[in-house]
């Protein structure tokens, strides 16, 4: 993988992002828990880069969501975790496999989107 393909998918993600983030926004954000808002900007998060991931895997396809229930310190958080029909995608967010918390590390960097 190159540089200019790093650079590429970086800013591809933060435009996706930021996109979601506006939508966010000019939806019912003022309705929106905390809980709520971090649990979308996750989900959304994964789903870039399960986008990502298909331009490595070509022969793999999208399958839908699965719900996960996650715990950011005392925060519970319901995730849309994106899945792929192969089943050989994982989001680099997530905790480990059998794990409902976040290491200290990936938790605090959670907690710093709020």
């Amino acid at each position: 993988m190159t540089v200019k393909n790093i650079t590429s998918q970086r800013s591809d993600v933060q435009d996706y992002l930021q996109s979601q983030l506006d939508e966010l926004v000019a939806g019912s954000l003022a309705d929106a828990t905390v809980n709520e808002l971090l649990s979308a900007l996750l989900g959304r998060l994964a789903a870039a880069e399960r986008g990502s991931y298909f331009r490595e895997a070509h022969e793999d396809k999208a399958n839908g969501f699965y719900s996960r229930r996650l715990e950011a310190g005392s925060l519970p958080l319901s995730v849309k975790v994106p899945r792929t029909r192969s089943g050989a995608f994982r989001p680099s967010i997530l905790p480990s496999p059998y794990e409902r918390s976040f290491p200290a590390e990936k938790r605090e960097l959670v907690m710093s989107l709020i």
